[in-house]
């Protein structure tokens, strides 16, 4: 009787207590379950929402492509395809070849050969990365590959020299690099507000604005722009247009990952371009236009950046001048109320002076 009493009373006890121990660790695992339910609807979050914006940025971007038909073509050139667009009569002494500026593409200097192409063959062209051309990983561009490939481009499309080089900023580099590897096929050549090979070195804080700063903001937008964030900024408009599709155009392709990574890969390899520019030297008689603004550097001065605007601009105009003389055949145009971006500002007056200029020194490669 003991023995049951003592049973019975733990078994009592321990019906109780495991009753209460029953509910307390029910309770215990209701709550670890709503945790649980929490984390993971936050790693849901966490990788959903990434991903869904990873989606949401290929589909508009495959949308942008459909928008915006190709003008011209794209060419296969082994190692990469590159888009060009040729307009104009074929039957012209010179075909004029644009090289733009970095961060720039063929839709920037479409209002100007529109106007170009009704007097004379004219060829603008997206280097890797940019446009319709194909995309490119981050590397340091290289001058000499950058040549090559418009050589190429031009040969297999059927575009016969003579050339008249027409080099906006960057493009100046490749302009002289061209003529220095090919100058048989040029016929003459156009500098528009043209980068100097030394200006890294003459203007160091404006070379601590784009490699430092400007390279950091690119890899920042570059990044975002992969999930598609970019598309709920109100950027600053990247191009200026008769036609409101080519502005919306150049200002889409300006919230793409391609669009920063093509960026980023010019500037780091600026330098070393410049280094291959210096070493070719002067262009002898080559017939040379250089059309330069007044107030270019009020486009990017800044005084607590160490670029103060009378100063940068002092400096700007004596490189200016500098390329010039490159040939004893050159003209200096100086715009005086220009700033960098010269071609969307003054399209008009760099479309005349380079037909007159075209006219004056067309001649045929023998």
């Amino acid at each position: 009787m003991f023995r049951g009493l003592v049973w019975g009373r733990s078994h009592v006890c321990d019906r109780g207590n495991g009753y209460g121990l029953d509910r307390a660790m029910n309770k215990k695992t209701h709550r670890r379950n709503w945790v649980k339910i929490g984390l993971l609807s936050l790693l849901g979050l966490v990788v959903g929402l990434p991903l869904l914006g990873v989606v949401f940025q290929n589909v508009a971007t495959v949308l942008d492509r459909s928008a915006y038909p190709m003008p011209g073509r794209r060419v296969d050139l082994g190692d990469v395809t590159l888009h060009i667009n040729c307009s104009g009569p074929e039957e012209s002494e010179n075909t004029i070849v644009i090289d733009v500026g970095a961060g720039n593409w063929s839709l920037h200097w479409a209002d100007l050969q529109d106007d170009l192409a009704k007097q004379t063959r004219v060829c603008s062209y997206d280097r890797v990365g940019w446009g319709w051309s194909d995309g490119a990983p981050l590397e340091p561009r290289v001058g000499a590959k950058h040549v090559r490939q418009l050589h190429d481009l031009l040969t297999q499309s059927g575009e016969a020299p003579p050339y008249v080089m027409i080099g906006h900023s960057y493009g100046g580099y490749l302009n002289r690099l061209y003529r220095s590897e090919f100058p048989d096929d040029v016929s003459a050549i156009v500098l528009v507000e043209a980068a100097h090979e030394d200006q890294w070195s003459r203007i160091p804080a404006l070379t601590a604005l784009i490699m430092e700063e400007g390279v950091a903001n690119m890899r920042t937008a570059e990044t975002i722009s992969r999930f598609g964030l970019l598309r709920f900024f109100d950027l600053p408009s990247q191009g200026i247009s008769k036609h409101p599709y080519r502005t919306k155009a150049i200002d889409d392709a300006a919230k793409t990952a391609k669009y920063y990574l093509a960026f980023q890969s010019e500037m780091l390899g600026a330098q070393g371009i410049a280094r291959e520019v210096k070493e070719t030297g002067s262009i002898g008689d080559t017939p040379l236009l250089v059309i330069s603004g007044g107030r270019s550097a009020y486009a990017y001065c800044d005084d607590e950046l160490g670029l103060p605007c009378e100063a940068t601009q002092v400096a700007w105009h004596a490189m200016q001048e500098e390329l010039a003389a490159l040939s004893t055949n050159s003209t200096h145009l100086v715009l005086p109320e220009a700033t960098h971006a010269i071609q969307l500002e003054e399209p008009d007056r760099i479309v005349r002076a380079i037909l007159d200029f075209e006219k004056r020194h067309a001649r045929q490669v023998e």
